[in-house]
Order: C-alpha cells, then structure tokens, then sequence
C-alpha cells in the first residue's frame, strides 16, 4: 500500500514538473514563486500589504493564461535527423518547420515531444528497494525518466504557406530507441510568462548506442616475421605475401 502511494506521488509530481517546465517561461517561474511567498506572507491583511502583491501577480498570470487561448495554427514539420546517437554526444539537427495558415506567424518557439519516460510500478520498486534505501533517501534521487535534453529553439518569422529551418541541439541520457511523437509549437503570451501550443504530430526514432570512452593510444610492439615455419605452413594460416 506505501509502495503504491509512493509511485503515485512519483507520477503526478514528475507529471507536474513536466508540465510547468514546458508551460511557463524563467519569467512566469519567477513570478508564479513570487505569488506564492506574497500569499503566505499576507495572510493578516491588517498587518501586511503583501496580499496586494499577490492580486497585482496573479491577475498577471490570469491575462498571461487567457491570451493564449486565442492561440491557433496548422503547422507541419520535418526533420533532418541522424539514424544514430551517443549517450552523452551532442547531435546537432534541423527541423523545417511549414506555416499552412494564410498569415505570417511570428515570436513561436519549438519544443520536441519525447515518448514518456517515466518508471513503470516494477521499476520504482526495483530502484526503491529497502536494500538501495541508502542511495534513495529522496524522490529527487530516483533515477530520472528524461531520455534527452533538448532545449526549446525560436522560429525566425515564417510568411504564409512558407518555411522556416530551425536548428536544434539534443543530447540523449539513455541508451536504446529514443522516439520522438512531434513537436509543439508554442506562443508565448504578451508578458512573457505562459506558452501558448499547437501540437503537430510527426513520429521518429533514433538509435542511442552506449557511451563511449577516449583511450590513450595503445602500443603493440612486435613485428611480423614472414612465412615462419615454410611456405607451406605460412599459405595456411594466413602469413604468405598474397595475404600481407
């Protein structure tokens, strides 16, 4: 039962996280985190006047949230993407991005949409099992359901029924098929604070082979002495001249 409502608060707070992280900007962080010390520092209204710091921010955030709304597009995309990846090596790509509305679209940025990542219920259990208590004391310590690290791009200005090239940069975490769903394309509010998206499905994979290591250079001393033991013997495994 304490296994089960662990993972549930797993799920729903690495689901928030996502969810903030995609949907607010450094700007409305900053700002939901003001809000939120203004309000419990105003509860005494008598006493303070940090409740009206909290008015002035949260109808902010109000006007942020319903400007997006009127947000709408049809966009298509397409990626110039390897086959392959490294664990940890930076792979650098295009995406060409399509406006199908009849106006110039401006002030969007792309965020790519992996595949979720998250734990399953074996696999939280495995890792906080009372064996490896020790190295999980804290859920920020379990390891991450993250597979890349993509960082969102701006579009330049795309005319109607034109195309813009954005480059992007992703390092993958894990190794093994990372699959990305589409991208979102998002607008961001007057204010700078909220992301406004229109989703756009276009599914791809690539192959993340393991991490690799540089090594010093290895020396093989030695030389090769021809035809040892006869010719003969040098024609059958392999040290005659044809071979070498």
């Amino acid at each position: 039962m304490f296994e089960k409502l662990s993972y549930r608060i797993y799920w729903r707070t690495s689901a928030l996280r996502y969810r903030v992280e995609r949907r607010l900007t450094r700007g409305g962080v900053l700002v939901c985190v003001m809000a939120v010390l203004a309000a419990s520092l105003g509860v005494d209204l008598d006493q303070s006047v940090a409740h009206q710091v909290f008015s002035f921010l949260f109808v902010l955030l109000a006007v942020a949230v319903v400007s997006g709304l009127s947000f709408r597009g049809d966009f298509g995309i397409a990626r110039n993407l390897p086959r392959f990846a490294s664990v940890g090596e930076r792979l650098v790509y295009t995406v060409r991005v399509r406006n199908r509305t009849r106006k110039t679209q401006a002030g969007l940025t792309l965020l790519e949409n992996l595949t979720d990542g998250r734990m399953t219920f074996a696999q939280f259990l495995a890792a906080t099992h009372p064996a490896r208590a020790r190295s999980f004391r804290l859920a920020g310590r379990l390891p991450s359901g993250q597979r890349a690290k993509i960082a969102p791009q701006m579009i330049p200005l795309v005319p109607p029924g034109g195309t813009a090239e954005v480059p992007l940069e992703l390092v993958p975490l894990k190794r093994g098929p990372l699959r990305l769903t589409g991208a979102s394309i998002a607008r961001t509010d007057p204010f700078g604070l909220v992301r406004a998206f229109v989703q756009v499905r276009a599914p791809d994979t690539v192959v993340v082979l393991p991490k690799r290591y540089p090594l010093p250079p290895v020396g093989l001393p030695g030389t090769l002495k021809y035809q040892q033991g006869g010719v003969a013997l040098a024609s059958s495994v392999g040290e005659s001249e044809e071979f070498v």
